[in-house]
C-alpha cells in the first residue's frame, strides 16, 4: 500500500475541496496546509472533520498498483483522479503546476487506451476528452446546460 509520505498535490489548489468551512480550489491552497515546517503537510491531519472531508480523498496513484511509482502526483505535478461515482466513470487527470509532462500524459492516454477507460485531461488549461461514444455526448450535453 502506498502512501502519500511528502506529496501535497491535492492540497495545493488543484482539486475543488471543502475543509473546514473553507474552499480549496483553483489558486486556492488548503488553509491548513503547512510548508513552513520541516515536515510540511496538514497541519489538521487527525481533526475528524478533515477526515470526513478530504481525508477520504485517494489519487489513483496512491490506490492503483498499476500506476507506475515514477507517477507519484508529486514527482509529475498530475494529479489522476477515478471518477467512478460520476455518472460514467473515467479518469480525470489534472495539472497541479503548469503544462503536463508528454511522457506523463502519453503513458496515461495509452493506459486509458488499453484498459478501455474514459479519460478527461487538460493540457495547459485547454481540456480534452477521450472514450466512449456515451462519455463524450455526456460530456457535451453537460456542456450545453
Amino acid at each position: 500500500m502506498r502512501e502519500c509520505g511528502e506529496c501535497t498535490k491535492c492540497c495545493e489548489g488543484s482539486l475543488f475541496l471543502t475543509v473546514k468551512g473553507r474552499k480549496i480550489g483553483r489558486s486556492h491552497p488548503c488553509h491548513f496546509l503547512s510548508k513552513l515546517n520541516k515536515s510540511g503537510g496538514c497541519t489538521i491531519y487527525e481533526d475528524e472533520e478533515r477526515t470526513e472531508t478530504c481525508g477520504k480523498f485517494q489519487c489513483e496513484w496512491l490506490v492503483n498498483p498499476e500506476i507506475p511509482e515514477w507517477m507519484k502526483p508529486s514527482l509529475v505535478d498530475t494529479i489522476i483522479v477515478n471518477k467512478n461515482q460520476s455518472e460514467i466513470p473515467h479518469l480525470e487527470v489534472i495539472e497541479t503546476n503548469g503544462k503536463i509532462d508528454s511522457v506523463v500524459l502519453n503513458w496515461i492516454i495509452m493506459y486509458a487506451f488499453r484498459n478501455t477507460l474514459n479519460l478527461r485531461y487538460s493540457v495547459n488549461g485547454d481540456i480534452n476528452n477521450f472514450g466512449s461514444a456515451e462519455f463524450i455526448e455526456y460530456l457535451n450535453e453537460k456542456l450545453k446546460s
